[in-house]
C-alpha cells in the first residue's frame, strides 16, 4: 500500500441496533417524565438522545493510512498501529455499550497490543480486511464464520 494513500471505510448501520437505541432513549424520556411530570423536558431529552445516536452513526469512519488504523466519530477517535494487530474475528450480537466504535450486530473484533480489542463494522468488510492484512501479513484471521455483506 502506498504510504500516502488513505483508505476510508464508512461504518455499517444496523437498523435493529438503532431501534434498541430508540427504545433506550424512550425509556430515559419516560423515566424523566415520571420524575419531573414535564412532557416538554422528556420530549426534548428523547430528541437529543436520538440526534446524538444519528450523529454518531453518520460520523463513524475507519481510515487506514500508512500503517495506522484510525477510528473516528463525532465523540472520539482512536489510532492503532496495524503492526500491533494480532488477530481479526467475526462477532455478532448487540454491541457493548462501552464499545462505541461500531453500531452493528455484525462486527469484526480487532485484537491488538497486549490483549486489547475494539469492535468495528465497516460496510466493505472484505476490502477492509484485505487492506489490514496487506500492511501486516502476520494478522491471524478467523475464517470459520462467514459475514453477510
Amino acid at each position: 500500500m502506498n504510504s500516502e494513500t488513505t483508505k476510508t471505510y464508512r461504518s455499517r448501520f444496523d437498523p435493529i441496533t438503532f431501534f434498541l437505541a430508540a427504545i433506550i432513549g424512550a425509556f430515559l424520556a419516560l423515566t424523566l417524565l415520571f420524575f419531573t411530570n414535564n412532557l416538554l423536558v422528556s420530549g426534548i431529552t428523547f430528541l437529543i438522545v436520538m440526534a446524538l445516536v444519528i450523529a454518531f452513526c453518520l460520523s463513524l469512519r475507519y481510515a487506514i493510512k500508512d500503517h495506522y488504523l484510525c477510528i473516528s466519530s463525532v465523540f472520539s477517535s482512536k489510532k492503532i498501529n496495524t503492526f500491533q494487530i494480532s488477530s481479526l474475528h467475526w462477532i455478532g450480537g448487540i454491541p457493548e455499550i462501552t464499545q462505541l466504535s461500531s453500531f452493528s450486530r455484525q462486527r469484526i473484533r480487532i485484537v491488538y497490543g497486549y490483549g486489547e480489542y475494539i469492535d468495528v463494522s465497516p460496510r466493505d468488510t472484505q476490502c477492509f480486511i484485505k487492506s489490514l492484512i496487506s500492511i501486516n501479513p502476520m494478522i491471524q484471521f478467523q475464517q470459520g464464520a462467514v459475514m453477510q455483506e
